[in-house]
């Protein structure tokens, strides 16, 4: 059984998969930047418009970061997503409309400070093992 636990802001998500004894970590970033391209020059209405077009921007990078780690995650039997913020939230809701298949797999999602490799390993065997029998592992 292979489990994977992805610790996801807006800029990054760390996978962690274990299977059948055999553990991989792999990076995916996202090519969302993190300024903002709206300007405080001119009238309120432009500022608006600006902050669409940004919300537009920011809406389709994460649409494509998603789309780029439903397919590292594919052949996973078990997902924990987790992490600061909404992205991992955002994550589960582009998983459950999209990629079906993956989102039936997601077991939580759960907020977490940032880890370093170690904890991040560790947080994700601890998870694994309180939610599933262990023998599966």
């Amino acid at each position: 059984m292979k489990t994977t636990g992805i610790w996801i802001d807006k800029h990054t998500a760390y996978i962690f998969s274990i299977d059948n004894g055999k553990e991989t970590l792999e990076a995916v970033k996202s090519t969302l930047e993190s300024s903002n391209i709206r300007s405080d020059k001119g009238n309120r209405r432009k500022g608006q418009i600006q902050d669409s077009t940004y919300q537009r921007y920011e809406t389709h990078k994460l649409q494509q970061y998603f789309v780029e780690i439903a397919h590292v995650i594919e052949d996973t039997d078990a997902i924990v997503i987790f992490g600061p913020g909404e992205t991992g939230g955002q994550l589960r809701k582009e998983l459950k409309s999209h990629f079906r298949f993956l989102g039936n797999k997601i077991l939580g999602v759960k907020k977490a400070d940032s880890m370093s490799e170690n904890q991040l390993k560790a947080w994700v065997r601890n998870f694994f093992e309180e939610s599933l029998d262990l023998s599966q592992l």
